[in-house]
């Protein structure tokens, strides 16, 4: 069998919904005198068959040629790397790839640009990307489909619109039929679910995870199994007069996400517990919880909530592994290092206090290192191979700071991912307007307001109004588009910024 043959073979098994036999194949799959076209083809498998790193690796010095190696990678290889950053975690740099691309070259950049926006939770900005993608002439069924179940995503959390999300979506069911295309299938449902249990017709949802139950799909940790369990017990929640059980039941299902390491699900249900239960307490744990500004926001939207009513501070208490209940214990300020043990602290937006508020930014999904390496040096590439060393260069020197003043807080590493633990009952003092890094970020936008106001500029202007480098200017221009801050146009010579 030819090369071609087995990534044709392996493309028929995804189609057929055995993912565990496509990923195995994928993984398994020699890189030895691969052409270039055929490394892009078994990178887009990879993507498909959620082995993001492979990916990533197969194509990064396609992308990013050094030495005598200058000629740019295709279209599709810069396509398919940046879907694997994204889905890693650099959705800023994915972002900048994308946006250089001419997507009427190859629509399903629209669609990968959108799904990036949809990690940001920036459902709206989605939306005008799916529309264009669908006007796209040279779009296959399946191609159109996909883009069709995205754009009925967006509408229905950046629009609420309903109706259009939920014509979409039969629209799709009623075309996909057979045995190809189970996923896609399940997606549909499962977002139709979403419809249906937002607009309170509890028959219709459970009609919908009855489907979804018909077509379980191998996918990684029993996935889909889960995420239907999920929409069943929220029915009941909704509609049982005495709730205990199926809060109980969310609370077990809580765990098993978690013991999968499914942390956007385990969020999902706080978010919907919050909800349904009006609890006040989930409702601030989840806020400062979630980094992004667009996702605090839905949050607070969603639950009718003001800002003023989020207090300015948060007190993150760690148990002990074990121990039975949260102590008091000592405290850690995660601004400055501040502690009531006496130790030294550390200065705010430098390397360490910046990736001890990156480690602690998020309390659902703890970072990978991809995510690190982007939050810590905002502007540079990712590179597989050397990326991950000065990320854990780093790490070393925290948990070096850490024993040497004696915080009893380790910084562990678990299926790639790294988080803090306590080695005693430790509080961590966190502030709605985020530390350091935000002062620095506020700075640089009240003085764009003052000099720029509505207008754009270019990066060589900001730098002579910081009166700093082109490096560090490029870097605070990145820092402020990673916070939703600041938003870019062009590429090249002719890259220009402007205040969001």
């Amino acid at each position: 069998m030819t090369v071609d043959e087995r990534l044709l073979e392996i493309r028929d098994l995804f189609r057929a919904g055995r993912l565990a036999d496509a990923r195995a194949a994928v993984a398994g799959f020699s890189t030895r005198r691969l052409s270039p076209g055929q490394r892009v083809t078994l990178a887009a498998l990879a993507n498909r068959t959620y082995q993001f790193s492979r990916a990533a690796s197969l194509l990064h010095r396609a992308v990013h040629p050094t030495g005598r190696r200058t000629k740019p990678a295709g279209i599709e290889a810069q396509a398919e790397y940046s879907r694997a950053l994204i889905e890693l975690g650099a959705v800023n740099e994915g972002i900048e790839i994308l946006q250089r691309l001419d997507a009427s070259r190859l629509p399903r950049i629209y669609r990968i640009l959108a799904y990036a926006y949809f990690r940001r939770w920036q459902w709206e900005l989605a939306i005008p990307l799916l529309k264009k993608s669908l006007l796209h002439p040279g779009l296959t069924l399946v191609e159109k489909l996909a883009s069709k179940v995205a754009l009925a995503t967006a509408l229905l959390h950046g629009k609420r619109d309903f109706v259009r999300a939920e014509r979409l979506l039969k629209g799709v069911l009623r075309r996909l039929e057979g045995e190809l295309y189970r996923r896609m299938r399940w997606d549909a449902w499962q977002m139709l679910a979403q419809v249906y249990y937002l607009r309170q017709q509890w028959s219709r949802t459970l009609g919908c995870v009855a489907e979804m139950e018909k077509l379980y799909v191998d996918a990684p940790e029993s996935l889909t199994v889960l995420v239907a369990r999920k929409w069943r017990t929220l029915v009941e929640l909704s509609t049982a007069k005495d709730r205990a059980v199926a809060l109980y039941k969310l609370g077990e299902l809580k765990k098993e996400f978690g013991r999968c390491d499914n942390w956007i699900q385990v969020r999902d249900l706080d978010f919907y517990l919050a909800r349904a239960t009006n609890d006040r307490g989930r409702l601030v744990h989840l806020y400062y919880g979630t980094p992004l500004a667009s996702a605090r926001a839905r949050i607070l939207r969603e639950l009718k909530v003001e800002q003023a009513a989020i207090p300015e501070f948060y007190d993150l208490q760690l148990r002990v592994a074990g121990a039975a209940h949260a102590m008091a214990g000592e405290s850690l300020d995660i601004l400055n290092g501040a502690n009531s043990l006496g130790s030294s602290g550390l200065k705010p937006r430098q390397a360490l206090q910046r990736l001890l508020e990156i480690l602690v930014s998020d309390f659902y999904c703890p970072p990978n290192v991809v995510q690190l390496h982007e939050a810590l040096y905002p502007g540079e590439h990712f590179n597989p191979l050397s990326s991950s060393v000065r990320v854990r260069q780093v790490l070393r020197r925290l948990r070096a700071w850490l024993k040497k003043n004696g915080i009893p807080l380790a910084v562990e590493e678990k299926s790639e991912r790294y988080f803090l633990v306590a080695q005693r009952p430790l509080r961590l003092r966190l502030r709605r307007e985020q530390s350091g890094l935000d002062a620095a970020l506020s700075d640089l936008v009240q003085r764009l307001k003052k000099h720029f106001g509505a207008n754009s500029f270019k990066a060589g202007a900001l730098e002579a109004l910081m009166k700093v480098s082109r490096p560090t200017a490029v870097a605070l221009l990145a820092r402020a588009m990673a916070a939703q801050l600041v938003v870019r146009a062009g590429h090249g010579p002719q890259t220009r910024y402007r205040l969001a």
